[in-house]
């Protein structure tokens, strides 16, 4: 009984050394692949994807109205530098106005009246002269007779003109034969015709000096700039008034070649940022225009403000690409201009666990934005969309080096 109670204790100790040695190797293995990934860069996976790169294009805009329209001293020929003294301003900037409304009064300055004086002058003399000449009356319509009756038949040579003509030759002989020289005839129609001239030209000027007096808006608008005040010398070439069709503002930005081939080709602009001072806001309508004065884009400011014509501010145009192959921003290592390195991750099933392995692979970068990358690699070693890569490193990474995942993606 002593005997079997001495194989039984051991045995049981044998078994206790089993187990326990058994699990030294384990603790072994399992301490060994620790101290093994001590020095492994950990890293966070991620996957090519193809994507839209959001751009930003900043640019530098000036406000401008729409359909502006400058109200000022009209130019005259044979009347210049000539300028008019502001009496009353009736409107303010930002008014709606309707057609033929009273915007201002003026008083044509000296320069224009004394021309008129001249002019009327002039005119008065001509009249004496011409009534001096009263008794010339019945052969000077004898004369234009003459004078039309050729002029009909060089129009219709041939016809029934020439009758006329001989008829209103033979008139005009005996106003001669009477005592009227041709000479007198001639020199009374250049009088006439002077007469007709000076009568124009203080018609001109009448209506001139009435039309400055009054300065009226030509249609419906808004008044977009106003720097007159009471008091004011207004000279001629100065612009009094703008009126605008709408209260607001636009904003037009010049953009370069470049520029414009990147919002033509741009898969969709998604917003636009107006920065005036301090204050930010966002536009809502944008357009890209092309003029005399080169491709700009033309936008409605939404500011209903005084005082911004000419004024420039800040533009953030917001613009997405079209879908890319694309890596986020933390992928690229060694990234030197264009080029840079992606790591890939092979990834193989073994008894401890799945064991990871960085692949490097040289791209080129083409573009990218706050977040991502265009890339492009070589011929025969593409990187696809859904290809997993090392998204994130910490450590130093080496093609063919082991690397420990801290974020599980499927393979």
């Amino acid at each position: 009984m002593e005997m079997f109670k001495r194989l039984f204790a051991h045995k049981r100790i044998e078994k206790l050394v089993c187990i326990g040695f058994a699990a030294f190797v384990l603790l072994c293995l399992l301490f060994s692949r620790s101290l093994r990934y001590l020095g492994t860069p950990r890293v966070e996976a991620a996957r090519v994807e193809l994507a839209s790169l959001e751009k930003e294009m900043r640019l530098t805009g000036r406000f401008v109205w729409q359909d502006p329209v400058e109200l000022g001293l009209e130019t005259v020929e044979g009347l210049e530098n000539y300028g008019a003294q502001v009496l009353r301003v009736l409107v303010e900037e930002g008014q709606a106005v309707e057609a033929g409304q009273l915007l201002a009064e003026l008083q044509p300055d000296q320069k224009l009246t004394q021309a008129l004086e001249r002019a009327k002058a002039s005119l008065d003399q001509a009249r004496l002269s011409l009534l001096e000449k009263e008794g010339l009356a019945e052969a000077y319509e004898v004369y234009l007779a003459y004078l039309e009756a050729m002029d009909a038949e060089a129009q219709d040579p041939g016809g029934q003109a020439g009758q006329a003509v001989e008829q209103a030759r033979a008139q005009l002989m005996e106003q001669v034969e009477a005592g009227v020289s041709l000479s007198q005839l001639e020199s009374l129609d250049r009088e006439r015709r002077n007469l007709e001239s000076l009568q124009a030209k203080w018609l001109e000027l009448s209506g001139l000096a009435e039309r400055i007096s009054k300065l009226c808006a030509p249609a419906d608008g808004y008044v977009a700039g106003c720097s007159l005040q009471e008091g004011d010398a207004l000279a001629q070439g100065q612009t009094a008034l703008v009126l605008s069709s709408s209260p607001t503002p636009l904003v037009r930005a010049a953009l370069t070649g470049e520029q414009a081939a990147a919002l033509t080709t741009a898969q969709s602009v998604t917003r636009c940022e107006l920065r005036l001072g301090t204050a930010i806001s966002t536009v809502r309508q944008w357009s890209v225009v092309d003029s005399a004065q080169g491709v700009s884009l033309l936008l409605e400011s939404g500011l209903d403000k005084r005082g911004l014509q000419g004024e420039g501010c800040e533009l953030s145009l917001f613009y997405t690409t079209g879908p890319q192959v694309c890596v986020p921003l933390s992928a690229l290592q060694q990234w030197t201009g264009s080029a840079a390195t992606v790591y890939t991750i092979q990834r193989t099933n073994g008894f401890f666990g799945d064991q990871d392995q960085a692949a490097g692979f040289a791209v080129s970068v083409l573009d990218h934005d706050h977040q991502r990358a265009v890339i492009r690699s070589p011929l025969g070693q593409e990187l696809l969309a859904g290809t997993l890569i090392v998204g994130r490193a910490q450590g130093e990474l080496r093609d063919g080096g082991e690397i420990l995942c801290v974020n599980s993606l499927d393979p």
